[in-house]
C-alpha cells in the first residue's frame, strides 16, 4: 500500500478499541494487584463495577488469577490488531472474550451456580454487544 494513502477507520471502531483498552487494561492490572497482594489496590476498589470483580476475584485461585490477566491482554491485542484493521484481531477478541466468560464456571463453582449463571448473563450481555459492534465495524472498515 502506498505511504501517501491514508486508511478508513470507522469512527466507532476507535471508540470500541479505545474503550478495550481501558476496560481491559483496567481489569488486567486489578487482578495483578489482587494476585501479588492478596487483596486489591484500593484505587481499583474505588471503581464501582470493578469492585465487585475484584472481590469475585478473590475467591479464585492462583491459577485463575494467572488466566484472567493473560485473557485481558489477548483482548487488548486483538483490539490493538483490529485498530490496524486487520480481521484477525477481531478472531483474538473473539477467543478471549468467550474464554473469559467459561473461566469462571471453571474456577469458581464454590460460589453456586445462581451465581456464576447471573455474572454469565449480565457479563453475555456486555460480550455479545461488543462482539456484535466489532463485527459490523470490521464488515464496514473500508469506505
Amino acid at each position: 500500500m502506498d505511504d501517501n494513502v491514508k486508511q478508513y477507520k470507522p469512527t466507532l471502531l476507535r471508540f470500541l478499541c479505545v474503550l478495550t483498552f481501558i476496560w481491559s487494561g483496567l481489569c488486567m492490572f486489578a487482578v495483578i494487584s489482587v494476585f501479588t497482594r492478596g487483596y486489591p489496590h484500593i484505587f481499583f476498589s474505588s471503581i464501582p463495577v470493578l469492585d465487585s470483580i475484584i472481590t469475585e476475584d478473590t475467591h479464585g485461585n492462583n491459577f485463575y488469577l494467572l488466566t484472567k490477566p493473560v485473557l485481558y491482554a489477548l483482548s487488548i491485542a486483538g483490539a490493538a490488531v483490529m485498530w490496524t484493521l486487520r480481521s484477525s484481531g477481531f478472531y483474538m477478541y473473539l477467543g478471549a472474550q468467550i474464554v473469559l466468560l467459561a473461566v469462571p464456571f471453571i474456577f469458581l463453582s464454590h460460589l453456586g451456580i445462581n451465581y456464576l449463571l447471573v455474572k454469565f448473563f449480565i457479563d453475555l450481555i456486555f460480550t455479545a454487544l461488543f462482539i456484535m459492534l466489532y463485527a459490523f465495524q470490521m464488515r464496514r472498515k473500508q469506505p
